[in-house]
């Protein structure tokens, strides 16, 4: 994360290369899934064409490109030297259906092809207005009728917040010239504001506190191309759809459908807003009163129907997952007892509890708890339920899931998805996808992407052991090669704070580490096989 010292060039993605990251919300197969909620025919993900503007050096397309290897993506960066990084992993792993090009979005045309998904994560906001008309323009042109584009922005009023901070950091820098001076300065201000109001009870120094501290702990590149460039523009949700309107774009949806969701709000403003019957009006409204400071908007071509009155039926064919963990086996739970209340913890979080009396949604949640982190579909969690419940009848299974995961979904409790292209099965051979191993044996980086398109951090151990994970070793072949890397000194096995010599005794834990590695990477959704 540390900047050195060098002269800046006319391109800072260059001078100070952006770290690439998987955006899990913008994977297509996540856009796909919310069209698909919206009553939209999304194109299918297994021969898609996708293209990503900004794509830095890969880290969002790339494992979308191993994920679907029938489909054709591009990425697009003006970066020579993230693009010529992307290159080289490209080759590395040689991938057919993958393709970067060095171009600035403002050269984008026609010559392109069209492509049935475009992504454009944390750019907009952060080039001139030359690049974000290009931007809208190019979401215009290349989409395909049915296709979507994403797009993320900093949002106002939210971001005023923010923009006060990045003023200050902005001013206190300008006397500086290079990228590494201008972080450390701004680092030194963050301490400096910290401190100032370190005794201050006020509104606006609570403000203070809590974003300088945020910003404290951002990595280098972070602050330098989020905070310090010369372009930070935040957009109302009214003019951004305003522009996308201009290039013949229509709102779908937000990532966060959640957001979407009047029922969220309280039950006087809900009142109020179902009257406007307007969706971006709607919104506007709602980011106003949440002081909402970060957009990712789903678009599409406008004329493309949309069904916004979303029942149960809106969900059959989507994938579901509930992260819950609960109170009591299920053994110990009266499923079809009326009287016995079951209880479960969100997300394993014991002060967000969900309960239930009822047979059926005992019996789902329980479904969801043992395929934690692995999205099933409707049908498959109506048939693993009927299996709790052999007396209960489909129809009723069906109608009293589609109502709860419809409201669960709009709360924000319930994930859909696509297909799962991953296992939650351990099998005698585990594996990880390509990308994941090249990610562990050649990044410098502790995290890897795993198959919902999320950045998993991972450790010195785990990043030895995924490297060999490629369907030809069992559990004990991986345990024989993480003791190859103790031999050698890579490695090192401690008990209570004291490195272990005893040869005995270090298999012994590294078996251990090992399965309960393996256990983590399947809970993770990064085993594949």
């Amino acid at each position: 994360d540390t900047i050195s010292v060098a002269q800046t060039q006319a391109n800072t993605y260059d001078a100070v290369p952006y770290e690439s990251n998987p955006y899990s919300n913008s994977n297509p197969g996540y856009l796909n899934a919310v069209a698909t909620l919206f009553g939209m025919n999304p194109p299918k993900l297994d021969n898609a064409k996708i293209l990503e503007l900004g794509c830095a050096s890969g880290g969002n397309i790339l494992p979308i490109a191993i994920r679907y290897p029938n489909a054709k993506c591009v990425g697009v960066d003006l970066s020579k030297v993230q693009i010529d990084f992307a290159l080289q992993q490209v080759k590395d792993l040689g991938i057919k259906n993958m393709d970067f090009k060095c171009m600035s979005i403002t050269d984008i045309s026609a010559s392109l092809g069209k492509f049935d998904y475009i992504v454009c994560h944390g750019v907009l906001s952060w080039v001139p207005e030359n690049v974000r008309d290009a931007i809208f323009k190019a979401c215009g042109e290349l989409l395909t009728p049915n296709g979507l584009a994403y797009i993320s922005y900093n949002t106002l009023p939210g971001w005023n917040t923010v923009k006060t901070i990045r003023d200050m950091m902005l001013y206190h820098s300008s006397m500086f010239e290079h990228p590494a001076e201008k972080v450390q300065q701004s680092r030194l201000l963050l301490d400096f504001v910290k401190d100032s109001v370190q005794q201050e009870n006020n509104p606006y120094a609570e403000i203070l506190k809590r974003e300088s501290a945020i910003l404290s702990q951002q990595p280098d590149y972070y602050l330098f191309h989020d905070h310090l460039e010369e372009n930070n523009h935040a957009y109302y949700f009214r003019d951004f759809m305003e522009q996308a309107a201009k290039h013949s774009l229509q709102y779908v949806g937000d990532c966060s459908v959640s957001s979407m969701f009047l029922g969220n709000m309280p039950a006087a403003v809900t009142e109020k807003l179902q009257v406007v019957n307007d969706i971006v009006r709607t919104e506007q409204y709602m980011d106003f009163l949440n002081n909402r400071r970060f957009r990712m908007s789903i678009l599409s071509r406008a004329g493309a129907q949309i069904n916004r009155n979303l029942t149960p039926e809106s969900i059959k064919g989507l994938y579901l997952n509930m992260k819950v963990v609960p109170a009591k086996p299920m053994a110990e739970v009266k499923l079809e007892d009326l009287t016995d209340q079951a209880q479960f913890f969100y997300q394993g979080n014991k002060d967000t509890a969900i309960s239930t009396t009822s047979p059926v949604m005992k019996a789902v949640l329980y479904t969801f708890a043992e395929n934690w982190n692995h999205p099933l579909s409707f049908d498959e969690i109506v048939k693993q339920v009927q299996k709790k419940l052999p007396k209960a009848k489909a129809d009723e299974v069906t109608q009293e899931l589609g109502i709860n995961a419809m409201r669960m979904i709009l709360s924000g409790h319930i994930a859909i998805s696509d297909a799962p292209k991953f296992t939650n099965v351990l099998s005698k051979k585990p594996t990880v996808s390509e990308v994941v191993r090249y990610q562990a044996a050649n990044m410098p980086t502790l995290w890897v992407t795993n198959e919902m398109h999320e950045r998993i951090g991972i450790n010195i151990l785990e990043k030895y052991l995924l490297r060999y994970m490629d369907g030809k070793h069992s559990a004990e072949d991986l345990t024989a090669k993480m003791l190859e890397h103790v031999e050698s000194g890579e490695l090192n096995i401690s008990k209570e704070g004291a490195e272990l010599k005893d040869k005995a005794a270090v298999k012994t834990e590294m078996t251990m580490a090992v399965t309960q590695t393996l256990e983590k990477l399947k809970s993770c959704a990064i085993l594949v096989a």
